[in-house]
């Protein structure tokens, strides 16, 4: 088995399908800490499996990659959380990162990740906060410096956890109120958040339709040790040309809520 870190699980739906092979050829950049890509594919006709299968088998010999893609498919359709497991259950290496087929991918993720497990060994979560604007990220330097500890956000600061019901942004989202300390909310998204792998033995992804990221970083947050927060030139929210990105009324609109609440709470 290759010596690598991680295991990165990607859940995708039919319409997300066309984003995974540039998905994939960002991956090859990385692909010295990846061991395997899993695939996890739901609603998909028993018909298509072998295509679909067959599909990545060539897409890997065509991008060169070093590493191994293991597809799941079912044909019941089922949630992200359910898809999220699923792969999850299959990962055979020490870290599994969550990516989302349509989202930004930083093409230094994972190395500024694999630093930052240098030095914090002990560390369990990795969250990635992220960002509404859609910059050139590609070559944007990442600094393992940009790191908070989530233990100097829970104790000292007193953080406050919100779950997604509370504080719904875009579906999607999960948000962290550390007060004192950012002025602002830290938004959170499932897609985001690299997990010791051994964990899966204690906690799992809900199967809700909705807020099963909110609810999984809100427990593990609380609950299990190290959790490592890195700045927001690690991720952007979505592919923007997914149909769930945030148009530039809403996020001005978004803007102008959190300016008003800004004031009234002076």
């Amino acid at each position: 088995m290759k010596q690598a870190l991680f295991s990165v699980v990607v859940p995708t739906v039919g319409r997300h399908d066309k984003y995974l092979p540039k998905l994939l050829f960002n991956l090859r950049k990385e692909s010295r800490f990846i061991g395997e890509a899993i695939i996890v594919r739901s609603g998909l006709k028993s018909i298509f499996g072998g295509v679909y299968r067959l599909f990545f088998h060539l897409i890997r010999i065509f991008l060169r990659l070093d590493f191994d893609i293991k597809v799941l498919t079912c044909v019941e359709q089922q949630t992200a959380g359910q898809n999220r497991n699923n792969g999850w259950q299959k990962a055979r290496f020490q870290f599994t990162a969550f990516l989302d087929a349509d989202d930004v991918y930083h093409r230094q993720r994972l190395r500024t990740i694999a630093e930052l497990l240098q030095n914090y060994p002990c560390a369990n979560l990795i969250l990635h906060l992220y960002s509404f604007s859609k910059l050139n990220n590609n070559h944007v330097p990442l600094h393992v410096s940009d790191i908070i500890p989530s233990g100097a956000i829970r104790t000292s600061l007193s953080a406050e956890v919100k779950n997604q019901s509370e504080r719904q942004l875009i579906p999607g989202c999960f948000n962290l109120s550390a007060k004192g300390y950012y002025g602002e909310k830290l938004n959170i998204h499932h897609g985001h958040a690299t997990v010791r792998t051994g964990l899966r033995d204690l906690m799992m992804y809900s199967e809700l339709q909705k807020g099963e990221d909110g609810l999984f970083c809100s427990e593990i947050l609380v609950n299990y040790g190290q959790v490592f927060i890195i700045s927001r030139d690690l991720s952007f929210y979505r592919n923007f040309k997914s149909s769930f990105a945030p148009s530039k009324t809403k996020k001005r609109l978004l803007k102008i809520r959190y300016f008003i609440k800004f004031i009234f709470q002076k």
